[in-house]
Order: C-alpha cells, then structure tokens, then sequence
C-alpha cells in the first residue's frame, strides 16, 4: 500500500489534532455551547460627540502647568493627570439661555434648599466647579470656602467625584467652620 507524502502527512496532521483534543478532554466535561452575550464598553468619543459640550474645564496643575481644555467632569476625573490638579475654573459654553438638565436641577434645588444663594444658573456652575477638584492639600479649606449648600449640591450632582466622600464626611460632621 503506497500513500502519498501529501497524503500522510494529512493523516499525521488529522492525527495530532485529535490527539490533543483527547488529551485536553481528559477528566473534562464538554460544556453546551451558549452564546454569551457581551457588553461592549462604550464608545466614549462618540458619546462625546452626541452630548453638546455645555462646559469648559481649565485646569491648573501643581508644576503651573495646564491640562488641555476638558468638556465634562467624567473626563477631568479620568485624566492620568487628575490628581496633580490644583485648581480648575470652569465655564459654561452652551446654548443661551442655559436650560438645565433634570441632574443639574435637582442638584440646584438640594443647595437653594440648604440656602445657597443666586440664580439657578449662578448655583449649577458653583456646584459643577466644586465638583471638579479641590485643592488637597488645603481640601477642608476649600470645602468651608464653597459652603455647605453648594456641597449638598454636589453630592446631588455627582455623588460618585473623587472627593464627594470627604465632602459627605463633612456636612455628616456637621459642616463645621
């Protein structure tokens, strides 16, 4: 019986692999086949793309260097370079009049609750900028400077901000001076 070289080395190959796969099924039980669904992580620029830009965020680092202008604090807060942040200034850049979304309503009606002060538009920028990033190295100072109702607002707003535990351990402390 003459076979091909072609031809063994086809069986050699047939072979092997179902060698393997024995080998690999040893003491295993085959699992079904079900199809797994997979969340696919999002497509943040082109999320950034639906959502209008409504702010501006400046920020100024430890070293006086500056961070390129960011659009939202989900993007400040994952900056590689967040936590050498100093100070942020932040500007409203949207459409005028300034229509706010039902977030920044309720974080403005819990501040105007606890007695800020101002226009509802004066209010979601004060809340919006304390929720951006205070100074750590004088945190508690900056957090008395901002004020109780304007951190209300911001564990409204954003009560998942790099500082808001510390902002919620204040105002439980009872927002001492």
């Amino acid at each position: 019986m003459d076979i091909s070289r072609r031809r063994a080395v086809q069986l050699f190959a047939i072979g092997v692999g179902v060698g393997a796969a024995a080998w690999a099924g040893v003491g295993a039980q085959a699992a079904p086949a079900v199809p797994v669904a997979r969340k696919s992580p999002p497509d943040t620029a082109k999320e950034r793309l639906e959502r209008p830009t409504v702010y501006l965020f400046a920020s100024t680092l430890y070293d006086g260097t500056s961070l390129p202008e960011l659009t939202s604090l989900e993007e400040l807060w994952s900056n590689s370079r967040y936590l050498e942040v100093a100070s942020c200034q932040v500007k409203y850049v949207g459409p005028r009049p300034q229509v706010l979304t039902a977030e920044e309503n309720a974080a403005v009606d819990a501040a105007i609750a606890a007695g800020a002060n101002g226009s509802r538009e004066q209010v979601c920028l004060a809340i919006v900028t304390a929720a951006t990033r205070l100074d750590q190295r004088t945190v508690e100072t900056g957090i008395r400077r901002v004020g109780a109702p304007i951190v209300q607002g911001v564990l409204v707003l954003a009560p998942q901000a790099p500082q808001a535990a510390i902002m919620r351990r204040w105002i439980d402390a009872g927002a001492p001076a």
